[in-house]
C-alpha cells in the first residue's frame, strides 16, 4: 500500500448526468453526496470528503427543488487534485432563475463575515417563518467553499471551490 502522504497527490474526477430531472424519485442529492464522500475518501482527508458530501448534496438538492425545467438534465462534475476540490452542478434555467441565484451569490460573496450573514439570515427567516435559501450560505460560511455562478446559453452553472492543500 502506498504511504498516506502520497494519496492526496492523486487526481480524481467524476461526471454524472441524469435526465429528465422529473424522473428522479429518491434522494439523488444524498446518494451523490455519499458517492463523493466514499470516492474521495480513498485519497483525501476526512475534512475534504465531508465537505464534498455537503456541497454535492446541497447543490443537487437545490436543483431538484427549484429547477423549473423538469424535462431537462442535471449534470454533476467533480474534480479533486492536490490543490483544489471543484464541484460543478449545471442544469437548464430561465434568465429569471439565474438572476435570483446571482443576487444570492452576490450577497454571499460580498459578506465580510459569512458566518455573521448566515446567523443574521437564520434569525430573520425564523422570525418571518421562511424556509430555504440557507444552503449556499452554509457552504461559504461553514464549509469554506468559494462559490461562483454562471449562465451560458440557457444553462445555469454553479461551482464550489475548496482548497485541499495541507489537508491530506
Amino acid at each position: 500500500m502506498k504511504p498516506a502522504a502520497n494519496r492526496a497527490q492523486t487526481t480524481v474526477s467524476a461526471s454524472i448526468r441524469i435526465m429528465p430531472i422529473d424522473h428522479i424519485t429518491g434522494d439523488a442529492g444524498g446518494l451523490l453526496g455519499n458517492f463523493a464522500l466514499q470516492l474521495l475518501g480513498m485519497f483525501y482527508s476526512r475534512r475534504v470528503c465531508a465537505r464534498a458530501n455537503v456541497a454535492v448534496t446541497e447543490l443537487i438538492t437545490n436543483v431538484m427543488e427549484h429547477a423549473s425545467g423538469r424535462e431537462g438534465e442535471i449534470m454533476l462534475d467533480m474534480e479533486a487534485d492536490e490543490q483544489q476540490l471543484t464541484i460543478k452542478v449545471s442544469n437548464r434555467a430561465t434568465v429569471e432563475e439565474y438572476e435570483t441565484i446571482k443576487a444570492r451569490f452576490a450577497q454571499i460573496t460580498a459578506a465580510e463575515h459569512p458566518k455573521q450573514l448566515l446567523a443574521t439570515t437564520v434569525h430573520a427567516r425564523h422570525h418571518d417563518r421562511q424556509k430555504g435559501g440557507l444552503g449556499l450560505m452554509r457552504l461559504a460560511a461553514e464549509s469554506k467553499f468559494q462559490l461562483s455562478v454562471q449562465y451560458l446559453e440557457g444553462i445555469l452553472i454553479i461551482r464550489a471551490f475548496l482548497s485541499v492543500e495541507g489537508s491530506v
